[in-house]
């Protein structure tokens, strides 16, 4: 018999716990961290060979008594408020400790999704920050967060999925190898944006961000962004995971969103055709189990009725949702902010011509992307799209320049940058 539980902070329905799994106290996150991170990162690069190995299912945990070997520089990485804790995944069956994942990108709707996702009762995402597998799990009480929710209901009797955003686990060096080893039954929903629209976006976002005790202003010039974050690295956050870069994550390799997506080892990647669109030297990994829901920013758009209700159903018959679903509320990203004094003068206008050399390098970036997702991801069965031939229709745009086009989605896209 179900005994009543706590009513969770923010939501109207009152929340029951059933009985938890029998082997589902805690999770083998940290055991990817602790055990498993410096091979996770040195998944098969596209110069080696795409063979990885198969994922084993989730796993339930037991505590160590002993501590395990770890190399001083994985414990300094893993430095947290239980770094001596380790935990290791045993028997097979358990439930996993997460369900979904809104992994991507950086200024393409993920703080909307993640709205979405805190105003639907059968959806826990442990909270209203942030959690990313590699760079702040233990740090954020991961483990404990997630188990104190295994077995829970909704008053409606519905299974409490429990999911977590983070939208840079696809360009994190070790993001994507703790999914494939702990969690590979995953369900990712992965947003993304026309890349010229996401730079101007992501650039002023970064400028908005005035240091409180210096009023220091991050404004490097926009030529120093092209290529890598990271100097020497693929990896937006360098092969460490927590490099503090200068460029602050946004450079134009970040809008090459086809490579951080092939990585997902979604596709056969068997072809020259397919090759000289994947020039990249980050790992590739094995989730046959995983399933994602892609989408582009523009089908947030309530302007058409019909579009967004059944991007809604989609959404909800991807994740498996079984009550009712609030619709989507028209949005504009609660992280956007006001342009500052000290920076109004100074923010990116990407359509000045002095920029036009990155612009070019961007919309490269995206009609390789379309290219790519069109004639190869998409034919993956593991991947979903809502209202396939509008999302077609929206990648489509990313092969031209906004500031040049004489689209007027474009265009408008472009004054409104609404996301």
């Amino acid at each position: 018999m179900m005994k009543p539980g706590k009513v969770r902070e923010g939501r109207a329905a009152l929340i029951r716990r059933g009985p938890a799994p029998k082997a589902a106290v805690a999770f083998s996150f940290a055991a990817a961290l602790l055990f498993g991170i410096a091979e996770a990162g040195r998944g098969p690069s596209l110069r080696s060979s795409n063979a990885v190995h198969q994922a084993s299912g989730p796993l339930s945990p037991r505590r160590l008594r002993e501590q395990s070997e770890v190399s001083p520089a994985e414990r300094e990485h893993l430095s947290g408020d239980d770094a001596s804790g380790v935990v290791l995944g045993e028997e097979q069956g358990a439930d996993p400790l997460i369900e979904l994942a809104v992994v991507g990108f950086e200024k393409c709707g993920t703080s909307f999704l993640m709205d979405h996702m805190l105003s639907i009762d059968e959806v826990y995402m442990g909270g209203k920050t942030e959690h990313c597998l590699s760079t702040n799990g233990l740090k954020n009480n991961f483990i404990d967060r997630y188990t104190e929710h295994l077995g829970e209901v909704t008053s409606e009797g519905f299974q409490v999925k429990r999911g977590l955003k983070c939208p840079r686990d696809l360009q994190d060096k070790y993001g994507i190898s703790n999914y494939e080893q702990y969690f590979p039954n995953i369900k990712l929903v992965i947003s993304t944006r026309h890349p010229v629209l996401w730079f101007q976006s992501f650039y002023n976002y970064r400028l908005s961000q005035v240091e409180k005790n210096t009023g220091e202003v991050w404004h490097p010039p926009v030529k120093d962004l092209i290529g890598q974050c990271v100097e020497g690295s693929p990896y937006m956050q360098g092969e460490d995971g927590h490099t503090q870069n200068e460029k602050r994550s946004v450079c134009t390799d970040g809008a090459n969103f086809h490579h951080y997506l092939s990585r997902l080892g979604k596709t056969s990647m068997d072809t020259e055709e397919e090759m000289s669109l994947l020039k990249h030297e980050m790992s590739i990994h094995s989730l046959p189990d995983a399933k994602i829901f892609l989408m582009e920013i523009g089908q947030f758009s309530l302007e058409n009725e019909t579009l967004a209700s059944t991007f809604e159903d989609d959404l909800g018959t991807f994740l498996d949702l079984n009550g009712h679903v609030q619709p989507l509320k028209h949005h504009r990203s609660r992280a956007k902010r006001p342009i500052a004094d000290a920076t109004k003068d100074i923010a990116l206008d990407i359509c000045d011509e002095k920029h036009d050399l990155v612009r070019s390098i961007l919309v490269k970036a995206g009609r390789d992307a379309f290219v790519w997702i069109r004639d190869f991801f998409l034919r993956s069965p593991d991947v979903v799209v809502s209202s396939r031939e509008h999302f077609l229709e929206l990648i489509k745009m990313w092969q031209y320049d906004p500031c040049d086009s004489e689209d007027e989605r474009l265009r408008k896209l472009l004054l409104e940058e609404e996301f």
